[in-house]
């Protein structure tokens, strides 16, 4: 199993926003915070989204974990204005999928799991 090069996870990561309805920003993190890849452009937003993502999903699988919930599946974060979806990919990254405001989050949560499939084999 080889590590993809950034292009390759940005381009997934594209791939991804343009396949479901209302997904508005797709970002791949490391569990430590750090930045993999992202459809934002630039700008601290998605520095601030890899940390929220990386320490959100530690608080939730030790919540899971205390609770003998089994494996994490996903953490949804809803606000007024939208959500964020947040799926593990074991101990290495988590994949954050920003969503607007009104989008249901079924149909996002099973193409966010195809991608996860996918990047589990990139990383």
């Amino acid at each position: 199993m080889s590590v993809a090069s950034a292009d390759e996870i940005t381009k997934a990561l594209t791939a991804l926003q343009a396949s479901a309805r209302g997904v508005n920003a797709v970002l791949l993190a490391s569990t430590e915070g750090r930045l993999l890849g992202s459809t934002i452009a630039s700008g601290t937003e998605r520095v601030q989204l890899s940390a929220i993502s990386a320490a959100a999903l530690a608080i939730a699988g030790k919540g899971v974990r205390d609770l003998h919930l089994g494996d994490l599946a996903q953490v949804t974060i809803r606000g007024k204005a939208g959500a964020i979806l947040l799926f593990s990919l074991g101990q290495k990254a988590v994949l954050s999928l920003v969503l607007a405001d009104g989008v249901s989050p079924e149909p996002v949560i099973e193409a966010g799991r195809s991608a996860l499939r996918n990047l589990e084999s990139m990383m």
